[in-house]
């Protein structure tokens, strides 16, 4: 359930998940149940790469079954970025 997960806990698995150092800026985490039931669990980091130098990176997102990965990236989900 999202309200059983402490803020703590989701700062580690963001740092886990993203590889990354900082802290999301946001984070959407809902259930829902009907006709199919659906957990969801989007973070949005807290720094944008491209503005540091880091190259354009690829969009999209990790999409995960049960924790099984099923499609890293995947360019369909998102828009990509101007």
């Amino acid at each position: 359930e999202p309200k059983e997960v402490t803020e703590e806990q989701h700062s580690e698995f963001y740092k886990f998940v993203a590889n990354a150092h900082d802290e999301p800026l946001s984070r959407i985490h809902f259930r829902a149940d009907a006709p199919l039931e659906i957990k969801a669990l989007f973070y949005i980091p807290s720094f944008h790469g491209e503005k540091y130098g880091m190259g354009r990176m690829e969009s999209g997102v990790s999409l995960y079954s049960r924790k099984v990965l099923i499609e890293s990236h995947c360019p369909d989900v998102l828009p990509e970025w101007c």
